[in-house]
């Protein structure tokens, strides 16, 4: 027995492997598998033109790029006829950049040379002089830093500290007893005259048996069952909700996130733009509620000029819904014009198209030329685009089926009040223009005739005004996170007013919010900041910090949005708020937020409009791009949290009982009232058995009514050492009073003085009691721990919810019950009456009636502070910065 004993207690008390997960083993797999793959590439090196795989590129080679190539060095480009470049992987946005070659006669500002690594060629060709590879390029750089360990977690920082404080007073508790218990049997063999003998050796052996089965019981080796049950419960359920986890450490860190810098396009908005209405004519108009001949025509000829003019597509499904395909803002465009009944189908290939110019960030704008065949040599300009460069090519303004000269006096109104209207409503406008002229062959070919050639003196037919609207529930996501304490900003790369529009709307900006605090423009940001340092590591990691953290938080403290933002200032946010001390979670769709993504606490990559490389560096993915979803992760991590300290509060209070009556039956008579066995089981129950059973506990709306726990707190709170401290002192004069009363009370022999080798019988039936009761104390202080707080009098609500708690407490009882009745001379249990059992279980039951009546004494007898509302205290700390810094 002694043997199998010490091998239990190995197999119990060793330390389980850190359940960290490597945020970079994914992503450095992804990363040699695509370095593995054979490209090749035409270069110039040394005069020589020659074909070389791409791994084998070198600073100062010319690569030549064309249609399809995804670049894989950066460079400049030397030579190149328009050559666009998609660089929606690096930034997100999907807009086609023109490049320019390197060329003196042009000045620097106009030009863009500069190709990066990661983007891809959509039109043209060209030569680029390779000027960083590898490591040293922008997508290497990426790849790097996604490649970093990652650190601990917030909870598994604070498990750590705990693991060490229970083990260490664990270890402690266990040398006294095994001393004490030790020194009587010395003491008792120095008044014998034999100081050594078997027996006494026998004895020793056994009292370390009992020491030892004392520190399986308070160390916390059931801490990483309970957090691996828990992650994993949460995981499964949270598949079901949006969400697929990448590293289940990022579920747990949800539940202490305080800070949530999130994207504004397709996570707080629907992605799905609309047109809302149009201007024309001076006047705002539903284009499919037309209420004039003259509006009527006009919106015809905008609506062929949209069909004709397009880089996207409509298809129409069975069920009558119409899906978009391509550029966002040109489906808006086409699905309006379907509902004025202009079929966009009919206008797709058209033979009289004679070309098209496409829309990139140079050129703002998007224009297709089409012949008249009903009028000879005539064609048609329809161009769209940015309303503040469109216009200054306008002369002319459609009224009335008219053409009439436009004044500077109506472009100044147009651009100052109706285009700021629109921008501080959150809307996106296109200006949209025509022109008939007439070309012939003599002046040569209309596709090789020069842009300029056309764009002027252009009709201004009207605005379409495009919405991206607020996800439904977006609004009521922000309010939650505020009553949880949380503060969300928007970090985006619109400008201030379309940005503090959406901000208001979802009520991320309130009005106490100084707008000038409040919202921060990107190149503001960087300037007022401070500078960073880089710090290395003893593993020679560097790591970006702030030089003066009080700087970065004046500034960022009142910060709601940060508008026209880069990859870069998200970065240095997030890098900053980490440094304070707050706990960050981040969202991010581009390669160049990957950075961010790892850094954060949590980052979140979107699965819809997410590159791959961003997914890699996150740690959930938002299957649905919604920030409600980020709610609910929050709402999930802060249950795992709350799971892992009931599971913290009831097994100390175990631990503690356990102890201390063990203590006061080698103290005072000379033997441990539950021997090594008893403690083992014991320890099954309140390590692996609770952990299963209470990390299983599904979350309510009821955790997000609070704040967060702070990165510096400790796990254990003052409420949940005054409810360890009453079980424990209630538990422990339970089990003093059947330790020394019993016998007498219930008219039993006693167990004291019994020699463990003696034989088998009645006599076991006192220490049977003691051990039956103090488990049964356990299995019902199980039921009272699924309450945390002391304000929660029905431990019983939701019960039936979670199945697993109900079949596992069962079968703990069950368990025992048979334990007692067979377990026999192995365990040093005699069977006992029904009478016996019922009174073991009242005994028991007493735990949950102590606790109900504990909790009636008022918290701030234990000096206990309430929370008067989250939502409240935040806005008046708000408040009261504010104040401070107007004075």
């Amino acid at each position: 027995r002694q043997v199998y004993l010490w091998f239990f207690f190995f197999l119990m008390i060793r330390r389980p492997p850190r359940s960290t997960q490597s945020r970079s083993s994914a992503a450095s797999d992804v990363y040699k598998r695509q370095a593995s793959e054979s490209v090749s590439r035409m270069v110039i090196r040394s005069g020589l033109q020659k074909i070389i795989d791409q791994s084998e590129l070198l600073v100062g080679d010319i690569m030549k790029i064309n249609d399809g190539d995804i670049v894989p060095v950066d460079g400049i480009l030397i030579k190149g006829q328009t050559l666009l470049i998609d660089e929606s992987a690096l930034t997100g946005e999907s807009d086609i950049i023109m490049k320019t070659p390197l060329n003196d006669t042009i000045p620097r500002t106009q030009q863009l040379p500069f190709v990066l690594s990661g983007t891809k060629v959509v039109e043209g060709h060209g030569e680029i002089l390779v000027g960083a590879v590898g490591q040293r390029s922008n997508m290497g750089k990426l790849k790097q830093a996604l490649q970093e360990e990652g650190s601990l977690t917030p909870l598994q920082e604070k498990l750590e500290q705990l693991c060490t404080d229970s083990a260490v007073w664990g270890m402690y508790s266990a040398l006294v007893i095994f001393v004490v218990m030790t020194s009587h049997i010395f003491y008792d063999g120095y008044k014998n005259g034999e100081m050594i003998n078997t027996a006494i050796i026998r004895k020793i052996i056994d009292n370390s048996l009992t020491a030892l089965a004392l520190i399986a019981v308070a160390v916390q080796e059931g801490l990483p069952v309970a957090v691996s049950v828990s992650l994993a419960f949460s995981v499964q359920k949270m598949q079901a909700e949006n969400y697929l986890v990448r590293h289940m450490t990022s579920c747990e860190t949800m539940g202490g996130v305080n800070q949530i810098c999130t994207d504004k396009t397709g996570t707080l908005t629907t992605n799905k733009m609309s047109v809302i209405s149009l201007y024309q004519n001076g006047a705002y108009i539903r284009p499919f509620q037309l209420t004039s001949e003259a509006h009527h025509d006009t919106v015809k000829l905008i609506c062929e000029g949209i069909c004709y003019n397009t880089q996207a597509t409509l298809t129409f499904q069975e069920d009558g819904t119409v899906q978009h395909v391509g550029n966002k803002t040109d489906c808006a465009l086409l699905e309006m014009s379907w509902k004025c009944g202009i079929l966009p189908a009919n206008f797709a290939n058209h033979p009289n198209v004679a070309r098209v110019i496409n829309l990139n960030s140079f050129r703002k704008y998007m224009a297709t030329i089409l012949r008249i065949p009903e009028k000879t040599n005539t064609y048609r300009f329809y161009l769209k685009g940015a309303p503040d460069m469109i216009l200054s090519h306008c002369t002319k303004i459609r009224k009335n089926l008219k053409e009439e000269t436009l004044s500077e006096q109506e472009k100044n109104y147009l651009i100052n009040t109706v285009l700021k209207q629109s921008a501080e409503q959150n809307h996106r406008v296109i200006a949209l223009t025509y022109k008939d002229f007439v070309h012939t062959e003599a002046q040569g070919q209309i596709k090789e005739l020069p842009e300029e050639s056309f764009n002027n003196n252009l009709t201004f037919l009207g605005f379409a005004v495009i919405q991206d609207p607020l996800r439904p529930e977006a609004k009521e996501a922000v309010s939650k996170c505020h009553s949880a304490g949380i503060t969300v900003r928007m970090v985006t790369g619109d400008n201030v007013l379309t940005a503090a529009s959406i901000a208001r709307e979802c009520e991320i900006l309130t009005f106490d919010d100084i707008a000038s605090e409040a919202i921060v423009e990107g190149i503001q940001f960087r300037e007022r900041i401070g500078p960073t340092i880089t710090e290395v590591d003893e593993d020679k990691q560097e790591t970006t910090k702030f030089k003066d953290i009080d700087q970065f938080m004046r500034v960022v403290r009142p910060m709601k949005v940060l508008a026209r933002a880069t990859p870069t200032d998200k970065f240095l946010l997030v890098t900053g708020l980490k440094q304070a001390g707050e706990i960050v979670a981040v969202t991010g769709d581009g390669n160049n937020d990957a950075p961010a993504l790892k850094r954060a606490d949590v980052g979140i990559s979107m699965g819809i409009q997410g590159t791959e490389i961003a997914k890699e560096a996150s740690g959930i993915i938002l299957l649905d791009d919604n920030f409600n979803s980020i709610v609910t992760a929050v709402k999930w991590g802060r249950n795992i949290y709350d799971n892992i300290r009931k599971f913290i509060q009831f097994q100390i209070t175990a631990t503690v009982a356990a102890i201390v009556i063990t203590f006061i039956g080698c103290a005072f008579l000379e033997e441990s009232p539950l021997n090594p066995v008893q403690m083992l089981w014991v320890n099954l129950i309140i390590d692996t058995l609770a952990s299963l059973a209470l990390a299983t506990e599904p979350p309510s709306e009821e955790v997000l009514k609070r704040k967060p726990y702070k990165r510096s707190e400790y796990i254990i709170t003052r409420e949940m050492w005054v409810t360890i401290i009453s079980q424990s002192i209630y538990q422990i004069l339970v089990l003093i009073i059947i330790l020394l009363g019993a016998p007498a009370i219930l008219g039993i022999d006693s167990s004291i003085g019994n020699d463990p080798k003696s034989r088998y019988g009645p006599q076991w039936i006192h220490y049977t009691i003691l051990f039956h009761v103090f488990v049964l104390l356990q299995l019902f202080n199980q039921i009272n721990t699924r309450k945390l707080k002391r304000n929660q009098f029905n431990v019983f609500k939701r019960f039936f919810n979670n199945k697993w708690f109900i079949i596992i407490t069962g079968s703990e009882f069950l368990a025992q019950i048979l334990i007692v009745e067979f377990g026999g001379p192995f365990i040093r249990v005699y069977p006992l009456s029904i009478e016996q059992h019922l009174i073991c279980l009242f005994i028991g039951f007493g735990s949950l009636i102590m606790s109900f009546i504990f909790k009636f004494i008022p918290n701030k007898v234990f000096g206990i502070i309430e929370d008067e509302g989250v939502q409240t205290e935040s806005r008046q700390q708000a408040k009261n910065y504010i104040i401070r810094d107007i004075k």
